[in-house]
């Protein structure tokens, strides 16, 4: 039997095919690493109704049948991309390209749609344009590179500031949707990172028009600001109604009498409510930007009559506080509902009666007027005593029911003058107060006053007195501060004279009586004597006293300027009675110390009631 052995392997064999494996495994690798390229794509593509290269004189170009090119103003959202490096073509139609600033413009004929893309070490790109080209129209495109997302930040700057307006915003990115970019602040401001592109965007706010506008995100440091004008979709509105007439706005109350605000333009429906009246309606139009005043019709009252008849008649009739007239009467036009008549008739108490008014119905009232009523006497200050034709009724205020008439009042309250007149108590006005005046100078009383004393007795003076019953009696002092002229006495002869000045001091007494002229002034005719001392500095024997008596009359003025104090002056005129020995000797030698017995004074000073 024969036995098959595999074949024997040599040991140097086996390590060349372990070193070819291994070599295989590292290099697969690098080779597939060096067949593969790096790729781009097309980000967006979007027309920019917004611009106008491809007509303006300075860039618009024409091919030979003389129609315009468009221009696709490509980017890229790598900012170190070299855009130049590209290459575009377009399938049946010519094109050419430039580069302007950070962009690359692709100037192509229009109907173009299919396009291919090159760049050198890159993957080729077909790409078909969603929409055919249209003759002199501005298109973006953004190419996208493998690799990082370039993003820049976005300001919106919305006037008004206070418009409070929201924007959003929509990627030309296939299939992208509309989001929220934000609300505008109190400045008018919001802002958002962006990945480089082409945006549409709308900014709205109640009361304005919708703005929208594309915006193209390219490279850049700065922030990428937009500013947006809102043009105003409102009007300034007042709504005036006569009355307190409710006002509705499209069934909506906006209050009584008037209204102001902003409306956005439009027709509005306009309703005036009151109660007991028909609504009234009318539409007004407001146009944007306009300040507009609108006076809209009244609701129209629902109205009934009232006839009025009072006994006796002659009656005022008041309606809810308004005068219609006096009585009998029939009252046309009143509003449907409850109101208050009040009815006055002189010398007859007020009545008030509460009636209601219905639909084209005639209301009767017909009302017996009375001459008695609770009659109320007041008085100021009150809690006088009072009397009503001489009998004792009580104090102030008073109030019992009497017809109207006269009757004689008296009040009498400490301090004030009585008061004691006719007076008419009417009860249609049932309610009378009486002020009564402060009584300043009163029948008795006592007074202290002080004074001064001129020209015949010159000096101060201090008085003290009463009135009993307005009779008075007073007791006056007197001290003289003038001394008199220079007099020489020499009894024997022989000596050298001796010089004398005289200096008057007196005291006294008198009655009179009071006579009172209203509350503050009282008259007070006086007679009575006054004892005049007259004293010498000298102390020689027979020189240096002497007396004078003098009977004086006049009258006493007194002025209460508040309670418990006055004025007073007191002219009186003293005639000299009685002089002793020494005043008869010098009397001749002085005009001064004459006048001290017979002569004119006036006092005059402040006086105090107690």
């Amino acid at each position: 039997m024969n036995t098959i052995k595999p074949p024997l392997t040599h040991p140097m064999s086996r390590g060349i095919a372990a070193a070819s494996l291994v070599a295989i495994l590292l290099f697969l690798p690098l080779s597939l690493f060096a067949q593969s390229k790096p790729t781009f794509r097309v980000a967006s593509f979007a027309k920019d109704p917004t611009r106008t290269t491809a007509i303006s004189d300075e860039y618009k170009k024409k091919d030979k049948s003389q129609h315009l090119y468009s221009i696709i103003h490509v980017t890229s959202n790598n900012p170190g991309d070299d855009l130049s490096a590209y290459r575009f073509e377009f399938a049946q139609v010519s094109e050419f390209q430039e580069i302007h600033g950070n962009e690359l413009w692709v100037y192509v004929q229009m109907t173009a749609r299919q396009l291919t893309i090159t760049r050198q070490g890159f993957e080729n790109v077909r790409y078909t344009l969603p929409q055919k080209i249209e003759e002199g129209m501005d298109y973006v495109m953004q190419l996208a590179t493998s690799g990082a997302v370039f993003t820049r930040m976005v300001e919106f700057h919305v006037k008004p500031a206070n418009a409070k307006a929201v924007v959003m915003m929509k990627s030309s990115k296939a299939g992208a949707q509309a989001e929220l970019f934000g609300t505008a602040d109190a400045s008018g401001a919001v802002a958002k990172s962006l990945e480089l592109g082409t945006y549409s965007y709308i900014v709205s706010s109640d009361n304005y028009h919708t703005s929208q506008g594309i915006i193209t995100l390219t490279r850049g440091i700065d922030n990428y600001i937009e500013e947006v004008t809102l043009k105003p979709n409102f009007g300034e509105v007042t709504l005036k109604v006569a009355g307190d007439a409710e006002i509705f706005l499209n069934g909506q109350s906006k209050g009584r009498g008037s209204w102001s605000g902003t409306l956005k333009a439009g027709n509005y429906a306009v309703e005036c409510r009151q109660v007991n009246h028909r609504p009234s309606s009318q539409y007004i139009t407001i146009a944007e930007n306009d300040t507009s005043t609108f006076t809209l019709n009244p609701p129209i009252p629902i109205t009934g009559t009232l006839a009025v008849i009072t006994k006796p008649l002659g009656a005022s009739i008041t309606i809810d506080g308004k005068d219609y007239g006096k009585s009998p009467r029939n009252i046309d036009g009143l509003i449907i509902g409850q109101h208050t008549v009040t009815l006055n008739l002189k010398n007859h108490k007020p009545e008030a009666r509460a009636v209601e008014i219905k639909e084209n119905q005639t209301t009767n009232l017909d009302v017996q007027l009375s001459d008695f009523a609770n009659q109320t006497i007041r008085s100021k200050p009150s809690g006088a005593e009072l009397f009503i034709d001489g009998k004792n009724v009580g104090t102030t205020p008073y109030t019992s029911e009497m017809p109207s008439g006269d009757y004689q009042v008296r009040l009498v309250y400490k301090g004030y003058r009585t008061y004691d007149k006719s007076l008419h108590l009417d009860s249609s006005h049932p309610d009378q107060t009486i002020n009564l005046q402060r009584q300043y100078q009163s029948m008795t009383c006592g007074y202290i006053a002080l004074g001064f004393s001129a020209p015949s007795l010159m000096g101060p003076t201090a008085t003290i007195g009463m009135y009993i019953h307005n009779v008075n009696l007073e007791g006056t002092f007197f001290y003289g501060i003038k001394e008199s002229d220079e007099i020489y006495w020499n009894s024997s002869g022989t000596q050298r004279p001796i010089t004398c000045r005289y200096k008057p001091m007196a005291f006294g007494g008198k009655v009179g009586y009071g006579i009172t002229f209203g509350t503050r002034l009282r008259l007070t005719p006086q007679a009575g004597v006054m004892l005049v001392s007259i004293k010498s500095k000298d102390q020689g024997s027979g020189s240096s006293r002497c007396n004078v008596l003098q009977a004086s009359v006049g009258a006493r003025l007194d002025f209460a300027m508040v309670n418990h104090l006055g004025i007073f002056v007191a002219p009186e005129y003293g005639l000299a009675v009685s002089k002793s020995s020494i005043y008869q000797q010098i009397a001749p030698l002085s005009s001064k110390i004459k006048a001290w017995g017979d002569g004119f004074n006036v006092r005059a000073g402040l006086t105090v009631f107690f």
